[in-house]
């Protein structure tokens, strides 16, 4: 076990020393993960994400902000500047956790983009975030080991607590959706457990085997795992094999320490390409979805003949909106072809009833004046 000895004291020379403290209380939570003194090590982390609040709150800032600045705009928040209008002096905000604009309700049901003003705003030195987001994700990991233990449902939503805090930081943090994506499946959450485990199965490009394991059990679950004529093990199945498994985790999980990964900041998207540009809509718990994940031809589902990466795709992401509109009330498709056949009936009318106006107007023209010879006989 490691040592319960006093945490570092707390340095008030200037931010650099603070931060240094925080180091150094994440070093000894990551000793104490390591040792397998769990409450230490949770307790450590606390005391270092409190520190961390005092090195931020001295940190220099710029009169003004520019374009692709790192920015906290919310106590869990985080984002770059995507707009620095330099007449009014606002700023729009492109939010790390789902990939869109930040907005807010301008109505009952309207959400437009907000527009910050710099006092509103904080400039987060890349150290700075990288050092937060790696104790969230440890602490993730303190209470994934606490629930594996104790398996009560309380201590798996305490995961998806703890994993959600990061993602609001980092909606594609891999770390962070995996353990959710486990903690999900323990709460019988499957269809979200696919979602998050599909997102993590994206960001390490397939190659995470913990991640593969818990999409198979999925697939197991859902019918759609190899075996004879395809049948799946089912929930009570997935259960069982849950329980069986508890003790395979990957290695980061089983060794501890530090969570050395680090997801790319977003782009701004006047300076992105194409494809960077689409941000994607994220869900209330900071989902995103993953529509482009890489197809491994061998990796064959052999009762549906699709491979495991095909069928995570089904869960990676709702219908777009574009989808939607096109297959919504009015659009034709959801009435069989009834719309566009009301739409032939209405132009038929109205061509006839332009054809009736012209003769009409044609006859009256050919008619001679009265008074005419024509007209006398």
């Amino acid at each position: 076990m490691a040592d319960d000895a006093a945490p570092p004291e707390v340095a008030s020379d200037g931010p650099e020393d603070i931060f240094s403290t925080v180091t150094s209380l994440k070093e000894a939570g990551n000793e104490a993960l390591k040792s397998k003194d769990l409450p230490l090590a949770s307790e450590r982390y606390e005391e270092a994400l409190e520190v961390w609040e005092k090195a931020f709150a001295e940190v220099p800032q710029a009169k003004a902000l520019n374009q692709n600045d790192l920015v906290r705009f919310c106590e869990e928040g985080f984002g770059v500047i995507e707009t620095a209008d330099p007449i009014f002096k606002d700023y729009q905000v492109t939010s790390l956790c789902n990939g869109d604009f930040v907005k807010h309700k301008a109505g009952k049901y309207e959400e437009v983009i907000t527009k910050f003003k710099r006092k509103e705003l904080m400039v987060v030195p890349q150290e700075f975030f990288d050092l937060r987001l790696g104790l969230l994700q440890n602490q993730t990991l303190v209470a994934l080991k606490l629930a594996r233990a104790s398996r009560a449902q309380s201590d798996w939503e305490e995961v998806v607590a703890r994993a959600n805090m990061a993602l609001y930081m980092s909606g594609r943090a891999a770390k962070a959706l995996m353990r959710k994506g486990e903690a999900l499946l323990h709460l019988k959450d499957v269809e979200g457990a696919a979602r998050a485990l599909s997102m993590a199965a994206q960001e390490t490009k397939g190659k995470d085997e913990e991640v593969n394991r818990l999409l198979q059990i999925i697939l197991d679950a859902k019918g759609k795992g190899k075996g004879k004529k395809g049948k799946g093990k089912g929930r009570g199945g997935m259960d069982q094999q849950l329980r069986d498994d508890d003790s395979v985790h990957s290695p980061s999980d089983n060794s501890g320490g530090e969570d050395d990964y680090r997801p790319p900041r977003t782009p701004s998207r006047s300076s992105s390409s194409g494809s960077e540009k689409e941000a994607a809509r994220g869900s209330d718990d900071c989902q995103l979805p993953s529509d482009d994940l890489d197809l491994d031809d061998q990796n064959l589902d052999q009762a549906s003949g699709k491979t495991v990466e095909a069928l995570r795709q089904t869960w990676a992401s709702p219908p777009s909106f574009a989808e939607e509109a096109r297959s919504g009330p009015g659009s034709g498709r959801s009435t069989g072809g009834r719309g566009s056949r009301c739409t032939r009936r209405r132009l038929a009318a109205t061509i006839g009833g332009i054809a009736i106006v012209v003769l009409g107007n044609a006859f009256l023209l050919m008619r001679p004046p009265a008074g005419s010879a024509a007209a006398e006989l």
